[in-house]
């Protein structure tokens, strides 16, 4: 069973209905009356029961929405009713990236088919279904002109004048390995097509929360786990930025982009936006020095994509960044499980102090609002831990502290408590440095 996210809700709700009446749990959801044959306190009971039973497989960001309705009648159409408009919203961007999408030469076709597919397949979640034959002719017309020498044959050699989508696939397939395998005799125009390409590395928070606390434990993120693009270096930033929205789900208004850099104490951070002007050039022209990979031979770009979400759980466009603002990313530590983990990032005035934010850390991790917390900044890993605490009394500012800085925090642990083997965020951190080294 798949979770409510606001963009699945029709593929959601056939799966939830069956479950429901799989489980018996139909009637309050389908009567908006209590049946003849349950008393009241039977009928509020199976109400609360279904409420609870619907509630696993509802995402977080909508549940808030709906942790505290016992009515199982009222919470169906509500999720029904919050999710109406993202749904609408959800159907014009799939079809506008469907009818955008374009398959550029010197790409994996596997990546090109896959991308085709999963807009039909979520575009099927919302209630739309498409032809397999227009599937299959819509995937030849995202096609570029030198391909013609596939795509004409397939059209005049289909059966009863019909074709498939999986014999168009088939097809460019059989075309890719058929080119890779002429071109495979010259491995000097590989290494010269490989130069015309740049390969952006995109880091999202979704790729923090899975690998901070499982692979790594210092820094943000492993570059080399992460989805890479292969783009013609002479593609413009925004073309990018649209197959970013056909991977990602995530439309172009709500993207923003930022560079990292290798700070002195060798770790690597986001530091700066890219600026209106850096957008409107080629991908080639972003790459500065030391961003090729020279054993591969192409060059390399790695941006950190931020992505705002609104109150009601839609993305929102980025906010305006002011001259005094700046992006910290948050860990939270527990001592009692040993376990360091991503819990999001904030924007802070840097002429600002630390305990005015305490409150939406607190929030972040889900502690109570008035929970006593303790601040440590990440420093460096290499060649020895540098993990200091922060004065919550002093400005960003004057602690030295700059975009893409992180900021890990703790429960302050009170007297005569129980002592953990590692107490504090510096000692957990040493620990895994001595272990991994």
């Amino acid at each position: 069973m798949i979770n409510l996210n606001g963009s699945n809700y029709q593929l959601w709700k056939t799966r939830m209905e069956d479950l429901l009446y799989v489980n018996g749990f139909h009637e309050p959801i389908v009567c908006s009356e209590r049946p003849q044959d349950k008393t009241n306190e039977e009928w509020n009971l199976l109400h609360r029961r279904v409420c609870a039973y619907i509630r696993q497989w509802v995402d977080d960001r909508l549940l808030n929405h709906v942790s505290g309705e016992i009515d199982a009648h009222i919470l169906w159409n509500k999720l029904g009713q919050m999710c109406a408009q993202k749904t609408c919203h959800s159907k014009l961007f799939l079809i506008k990236q469907l009818m955008g999408l374009r398959y550029h030469d010197g790409t994996a076709m596997s990546d090109h088919l896959n991308t085709f597919q999963g807009i039909i397949n979520r575009l099927s979640e919302t209630g739309i279904k498409i032809d397999e034959e227009v599937q299959g002719l819509w995937l030849l017309g995202t096609l570029p002109d030198s391909w013609d020498v596939l795509r004409t044959p397939s059209l005049n050699s289909t059966p009863n004048g019909i074709i498939s989508v999986e014999l168009v696939k088939n097809s460019v397939l059989n075309e890719e390995m058929r080119r890779k395998s002429q071109g495979s005799t010259s491995n000097t125009s590989t290494v010269a097509a490989a130069h015309q390409y740049t390969v952006i590395k995109v880091a999202r928070d979704k790729d923090l929360h899975e690998q901070i606390g499982k692979s790594i434990f210092f820094d943000l993120v492993d570059h080399d786990k992460l989805f890479s693009f292969r783009i013609q270096k002479h593609i413009p930033f925004a073309h990018f930025k649209e197959e970013v929205a056909t991977k990602f789900g995530m439309p172009v208004q709500y993207q923003r982009f930022w560079h990292w850099t290798n700070r002195k104490n060798l770790t690597y951070r986001p530091y700066k936006p890219l600026t209106p002007q850096e957008e409107a050039q080629p991908v080639g022209q972003l790459c500065g020095p030391g961003v090729s990979n020279k054993k591969a031979k192409y060059a390399e770009l790695k941006l950190f994509l931020e992505v705002e979400i609104g109150q009601d759980s839609w993305p929102v466009p980025p906010p305006a960044k002011t001259k005094n603002e700046i992006l910290l990313f948050f860990k939270l530590y527990d001592p009692r499980k040993e376990e360091l983990r991503y819990v999001g990032r904030l924007w802070v005035n840097s002429k600002g102090r630390p305990k005015e934010i305490l409150a939406k850390l607190n929030e972040l991790a889900g502690f109570a609002p008035g929970q006593e917390i303790e601040l440590f900044e990440e420093i460096q890993f290499e060649p020895y831990v540098m993990c200091e605490r922060v004065d919550k009394e002093l400005t960003f500012r004057r602690s030295m502290i700059e975009n893409g800085d992180i900021i890990c925090f703790q429960k302050h642990a009170q007297a005569g408590t129980k002592t953990y083997r590692y107490p504090d965020v510096p000692s957990f951190l040493k620990h895994v440095h001595d272990h991994q080294n």
